[in-house]
């Protein structure tokens, strides 16, 4: 039988149109598709993979970076929370007896101390006088720090440590016998005195666990 012109080309273009088709779904997995359509595809799956993967290293990065800080932002709050974190990894804490408000009753005296106290200081041939004053509620946290602070120091240290009762609050004089240790004692002023020694911590733990040094509350 012999096609006639129409009938060939209509023949022709069937089988372009099959290969095309067979072409497109070899290219992509899908009937019809073109090479085109199958790299806009890609382009897509691979901003997404993209902007997933930025994601999780950012997730990532914060992480990192809160793991490095080690500051809670106030120096009561991180006081107790170094308390409390030792406290809960005790399996022999007794609850009953902890005591975490007497712990900030005298973390409260001790910032009064610190950064309210007036401190007049005289040098002394060998050593020097503090005079402390301050607040109604200064002088009260003076009166409650300075003696128990005093009495630890003499045991840590070869000191002669003598604190009178003024009428404008304590006096505190530091005395030593060599020159080496008169010069240590001036140099460290009222901030240096109050910061000397290992006790605080210890004291810290004993106010707050219910030992026998609970401090007053202001």
């Amino acid at each position: 039988m012999t096609l006639s012109r129409t009938a060939k080309i209509s023949v022709q273009l069937m089988i372009l149109t099959l290969a095309s088709l067979e072409t497109g779904f070899a290219q992509t997995g899908q009937p019809g598709h073109s090479s085109s359509e199958h790299s806009q595809h890609q382009a897509h799956s691979g901003s997404h993979a993209g902007h997933t993967a930025l994601h999780q290293n950012h997730h990532n990065q914060e992480n990192g970076a809160v793991g490095r800080l080690s500051a809670t932002g106030q120096s009561g709050f991180a006081a107790i929370q170094e308390v409390l974190s030792a406290l809960d990894a005790d399996p022999a804490t007794d609850w009953s007896k902890v005591d975490l408000d007497a712990l900030r009753s005298h973390l409260i005296d001790m910032d009064r101390v610190m950064m309210s106290t007036q401190v007049t200081r005289e040098l002394l041939p060998t050593g020097m006088r503090l005079v402390l004053t301050g607040d109604a509620d200064t002088q009260a946290a003076i009166n409650r720090m300075i003696p128990a602070h005093t009495d630890q120091v003499r045991r840590e240290f070869d000191w002669r440590v003598e604190v009178t009762e003024v009428s404008e609050g304590l006096r505190v004089d530091i005395e030593a016998d060599d020159e080496a240790t008169i010069t240590r004692i001036r140099a460290l002023g009222f901030a240096g005195f109050m910061a000397l020694g290992n006790h605080h911590q210890l004291h810290h733990w004993q106010m707050a666990t219910g030992g026998s040094h609970q401090h007053p509350t202001p």
